[in-house]
């Protein structure tokens, strides 16, 4: 059956950089329902994930000549969190090429190989380090990629976010916050200060008020002191920092974990909800 998605010429988007040598399709519509759904069932089972239903599924076409460089597709908003790739290369031997590596960093060496035999299958995680390459093909290399996404990282949550954070001026944040802001610019990398700022930009578009405001910053940038909060202090805070986060880095599964075991069992508060749901989403 997936080697019927090979046959079509038409609609395969060339790549011809220097980098990455391949064609693509999104052949997902093409995919039964029900075997969607068995491989869907089958990867949640490895990974203990909570992927959700949707899905994308792209058939990639490599012949002579192309390659596909070391790089790292970390999950950034709304981006898929696992793959799985299938290989259907009937007769393949060594000499053909198209060997998928995985390494530790960009610079090093291979530290795993999976040749692209024929129903071989091999799944992984999308994370910041996640780096991996195909080398040169001498003949036609046939895949199939099968793409997850993660409850907490959909679209939707994507598309939330990035109205939160749109026409972002720091600007408009409280004068209150201005000394702290300033010496932390002296002192902290811009990354981290611009990230604090983004938090802070959250809390104060939530409604929240100056004291809570600067918290938020402070929090993000690493400079909070031992204070107690209230509840929804605790909560907007964290919240505020995860949302910077994930809207100036990429979905981190670890950083995840945390902010789901301090947010959990703890009240949804009103102004937090539509942003809660979205992030911390109820899972059976």
């Amino acid at each position: 059956m997936l080697e019927q998605l090979f046959v079509q010429d038409s609609e395969w988007q060339h790549r011809d950089g220097a980098f990455y040598r391949c064609s693509l399709r999104d052949v997902t519509d093409e995919i039964p329902a029900t075997f969607h759904a068995e491989i869907l069932a089958r990867i949640r089972e490895i990974t203990g994930l909570p992927l959700v239903e949707r899905f994308m599924v792209t058939a990639q076409r490599m012949l002579p000549g192309h390659v596909i460089g070391i790089h790292s597709d970390r999950p950034f908003l709304g981006y898929e969190i696992a793959r799985l790739v299938l290989q259907l290369n009937k007769h393949w031997q060594a000499e053909h090429g198209g060997v998928l590596e995985l390494f530790a960093s960009p610079e090093g060496e291979a530290v795993f190989k999976v040749n692209p035999e024929h129903n071989k299958a091999f799944g992984f995680l999308l994370h910041p380090k996640s780096y991996h390459g195909v080398t040169e093909v001498t003949q036609p290399r046939q895949t199939v990629v099968f793409n997850f996404w993660h409850v907490a990282n959909t679209p939707e949550l994507e598309a939330h976010i990035k109205a939160l954070f749109a026409n972002l001026h720091f600007s408009e944040l409280p004068a209150a916050l201005d000394p702290i802001a300033s010496a932390a610019e002296a002192s902290l990398p811009e990354e981290v200060t611009f990230r604090a700022g983004t938090a802070a930009i959250a809390l104060h578009r939530w409604g929240y008020d100056a004291a809570t405001v600067v918290s938020g910053y402070q929090y993000s940038a690493g400079l909070d002191g031992s204070e107690s909060h209230d509840a929804e202090t605790y909560a907007a805070v964290r919240l505020a920092d995860w949302v910077a986060y994930l809207y100036r880095d990429s979905f981190d599964l670890a950083r995840w974990g945390v902010l789901r075991g301090e947010l959990a069992g703890m009240e949804r508060f009103t102004r937090l909800l539509p942003t809660w749901r979205l992030c911390l989403p109820e899972w059976e």
